[in-house]
């Protein structure tokens, strides 16, 4: 597998991640429950994490050979 395959893996991956975050807020703006309410922001909080890391893995997957791209600190050693 290249890198390119693993980038658009990792896009694909981050569009589910955003489309999920997006449903359960439209659910937690429906929702009358505050509990009900609340369970659902923990959830879109623990997901958040996730779709920005996907999105960055998806950024430094696709552009890791070029010259002037400058990596996220984050991922490199």
């Amino acid at each position: 597998m290249t890198l390119q395959q693993l980038s658009q893996q990792y896009q694909e991956e981050a569009q589910t991640l955003h489309r999920r975050i997006v449903s359960l807020r439209l659910e937690q703006a429906r929702c009358g429950d505050r509990e009900s309410a609340e369970h659902l922001q923990r959830r879109i909080r623990d997901l958040e994490p996730l779709h920005r890391q996907t999105r960055q893995l998806a950024e430094l997957t696709a552009r890791y050979y070029d010259r002037g791209y400058h990596r996220n600190a984050y991922y490199t050693l």
